[in-house]
């Protein structure tokens, strides 16, 4: 429900989501692993070439939302994307 086929926009409704998760990270120490997953249809466009692009975009889209307001360290973040070749 966070994503539609092949975007990396958020669904309306999913930011609050993503805000009740960052208030529960704010008082959580380590690093903070966002995972992005691709659809399980093969995707070739002019913006993703691949859904490892795809996957690794949809990770960065939730690590900014749960950026936002700067109460979460950019620097505990680490992102990653996952999909078959």
């Amino acid at each position: 429900g966070s994503f539609a086929s092949g975007s990396v926009s958020l669904q309306p409704g999913f930011n609050q989501v993503l805000y009740d998760v960052r208030d529960v990270l704010i008082d959580k120490p380590g690093n903070i692993h966002v995972q992005g997953h691709s659809d399980d249809i093969a995707i070739s466009t002019a913006r993703f070439r691949s859904n490892w692009e795809l996957s690794s975009a949809r990770a960065v889209s939730i690590a900014h939302a749960l950026l936002r307001g700067s109460v979460l360290d950019s620097q505990r973040f680490v992102v990653s994307g996952f999909a078959r070749g």
